[in-house]
């Protein structure tokens, strides 16, 4: 998978979707055998109960069977507006719920409310990032959530449940009244936050956060780091200039000349040397733009890369992109479902998310995700947090 890229979900004055509901816009024989019918019965058991858990453990591993294009509904805790998804380095796939954070290990299929004691039922996390070896004591992972309450909280990743049985904890005080998005960087223990008062740095595991860019009138929606140049982009919700870009591992800022449609950044995404921007449109706007990189943390010269695409209310709610699967690029939108490209083509429906369940907003993605198959021969599974849940299909 590319550089993850940190995706929520819009509305409200500020591109920026905070309801929990619909977008606006989830034997004993007995017989001539005599004591032989005995044996052939356990053997049968046996071997009855050989098939049903290699089936099982198949199962486990990949969900139901899916088809190119053919949306099913995963199975989650409670039907609710999903803000990104994080795949771990371990293979666990995690996904800010606007009821929490969920957890599933069997590529998306099925999923499990993660941790315990996350603050309460009315937050809402809509990020995630992972920070390896962070905890020292215990040489664990940990995982990181951003909320709508302001604060970043922990989860050590210590136990075979993956963290499943962990308790969340507050690191330090609120860094805004609201944190939307997250990025692990290189250094250990090193993230950024994105907030509504700026960018928030942390050198220590996320336990605290100084803030190095203060960004006054918009949201910090979205992150993305080139992992050539190390250049780390920051996408803004809400102001005229939605871009900012740091070259020294987010400590220092700069407004670059880019010329991207305002007011709001809804997501960004790395992939074969392009920075795609997916931004919420208004009159005459279109939803995606992309540019070469340029060295030295330069803006891209951004063109509009929406060719095939509705040509209003379209919205670049989330990206994803898989360069090993032949530089796939998916872009999800507002009512609309999800579309497809390959390297420059137009793009094309990605089955049909909308149809699904219309009530329930099938067609507003709000999260997308692509996870390698379980082999060469496999392809790609895509998730999509649409409307009130979490659907699956395979890569084109």
């Amino acid at each position: 998978m590319t550089t993850p890229t940190s995706q929520r979900a819009p509305g409200g004055t500020r591109g920026r979707w905070r309801g929990g509901g619909p977008l606006p816009r989830r034997v004993r024989g007995k017989g001539p055998l005599g004591g032989r019918a005995v044996v052939l019965a356990l053997v049968g058991v046996v071997v009855a109960a050989v098939a049903v858990a290699v089936a099982r453990s198949i199962l486990q591993a990949s969900g139901p069977s899916l088809t190119v294009g053919a949306w099913t509904a995963a199975r989650v805790p409670q039907a609710t507006t999903i803000h990104g998804f994080l795949r771990a380095p371990s293979g666990t796939v995690y996904a800010a719920t606007a009821m929490g954070v969920y957890r599933s290990a069997d590529n998306g299929a099925t999923w499990t409310t993660m941790g315990q004691g996350f603050p309460d039922a009315g937050t809402q996390a809509f990020s995630l990032a992972v920070l390896p070896g962070t905890d020292a004591a215990q040489h664990t992972d940990v995982l990181l959530a951003a909320a709508d309450d302001g604060s970043i909280y922990r989860l050590p990743l210590n136990d075979r449940s993956d963290g499943a049985n962990s308790r969340w904890e507050r690191s330090g005080a609120p860094v805004g009244a609201g944190a939307y998005s997250l990025l692990a960087l290189p250094a250990p223990g090193t993230a950024l936050a994105g907030t509504d008062r700026g960018i928030v740095r942390s050198n220590d595991g996320g336990r605290s956060w100084r803030l190095v860019a203060a960004i006054a009138g918009g949201d910090v929606a979205a992150f993305a780091r080139d992992p050539a140049s190390g250049a780390i982009y920051a996408g803004l919700a809400g102001l005229p200039r939605p871009l900012r870009v740091s070259t020294d591992g987010g400590l220092t800022w700069r407004t670059p000349s880019a010329s991207l449609p305002p007011p709001s950044v809804e997501s960004l995404l790395i992939s074969s040397g392009r920075l795609y921007v997916g931004v919420m449109q208004t009159s005459g706007q279109l939803p995606v733009w992309s540019g070469a990189l340029a060295s030295g943390g330069r803006a891209p010269a951004f063109a509009p890369s929406s060719t095939g695409l509705p040509g209003a209310n379209a919205h670049g709610m989330a990206l994803a992109a898989s360069d090993s699967a032949g530089d796939r690029v998916l872009v999800g939108t507002m009512g609309l479902g999800v579309f497809a490209r390959v390297g420059h083509a137009a793009w094309t429906p990605l089955g049909n998310l909308a149809s699904l369940d219309p009530n329930m907003g099938a067609g507003t993605v709000t999260a997308l995700a692509i996870l390698p198959g379980q082999s060469a021969a496999q392809r790609p599974i895509v998730l999509a947090g649409a409307g009130q849940g979490i659907y699956r299909t395979l890569l084109p």
